[in-house]
């Protein structure tokens, strides 16, 4: 069996995969919560109470107070173990290519 060139145009789908997301939307209940944390589980508050918010202080109390309502509401974002992530919407991919390979150029589509 021999390796031929196989030359694809752009943006031509060389790949399809099948994932799991979440859809968060921007419910007006869920941003004007005065007390997201009421909600949250004891290992979630335990996470965000270890978050390190303006360490510098240069913000407001008013300014870290909001920081920490958005970080409540949003904690699924966080996974409680950094070495154990739950689900990521982000996907790295590693391609083997030839060292000795040219890039294939050719002009846009109109």
């Amino acid at each position: 069996m021999s390796e031929k060139a196989l030359h694809l145009p752009a943006l031509h789908p060389v790949a399809s995969l099948q994932v799991r997301f979440k859809v968060h939307s921007g419910s007006p209940d869920a941003a004007h919560d005065p007390d997201p944390e009421s909600s949250l589980s004891p290992v979630q508050i335990s996470l965000l109470e270890s978050a390190k918010i303006d360490p510098s202080g240069r913000l407001s109390p008013e300014q870290r107070a909001r920081v920490r309502r958005l970080l409540a509401r949003r904690i699924a974002a966080f996974a409680p173990n950094p070495g154990d992530p739950n689900r990521t919407h982000l996907l790295e991919v590693e391609l083997p290519l030839n060292p000795t390979a040219i890039p294939h150029r050719h002009a846009p589509s109109r």
